[in-house]
């Protein structure tokens, strides 16, 4: 009998824990999306990477249009969001980030080896605004 109240007791924390998890996650996003001082977004964006989820996708990906840091650290928390919407945001963003995001942008897709994204690289790469390195770009993507 203890040994199943032991169990009882250990599943329950563990759903404790989860529940307490979503609902930091939840409360994180909600913040982010209310702050607009760069300082505060980068410390909770720094909070939520640890922490992928579907719902910080959009989010995150509206940010990492800003310029750096906190583009970047947009960038950097949908790069560790393995799914496949959080790969599709980082391809959306690239055409409409600014030129010093781009090369991150740039960088995400090809470390994720994101084959849809090929087709936006090269006209990205095509354009003569950008400061991007073409040739380092086209590498890590091609890696």
């Amino acid at each position: 009998m203890t040994s199943i109240r032991s169990l009882l007791a250990l599943a329950a924390a563990v759903v404790a824990s989860a529940l307490a998890a979503a609902d930091t996650a939840a409360d994180l996003l909600a913040r982010l999306q209310k702050t607009t001082d760069a300082a505060g977004q980068d410390a909770l964006i720094r909070q939520l990477t640890p922490q992928p989820s579907a719902a910080a996708i959009p989010v995150l990906a509206k940010l990492a249009l800003q310029p750096d840091p906190v583009g970047h650290l947009a960038i950097a928390a949908l790069m560790a969001n393995p799914s496949n919407a959080a790969a599709q945001a980082l391809r959306d963003a690239l055409p409409n980030a600014p030129a010093q995001n781009q090369l991150v942008l740039m960088d995400a897709l090809g470390r994720r080896r994101v084959a849809s994204a090929t087709e936006a690289l090269v006209a990205l790469l095509n354009h003569t605004a950008t400061d991007a390195q073409p040739a380092a770009a086209l590498d890590a993507h091609a890696q």
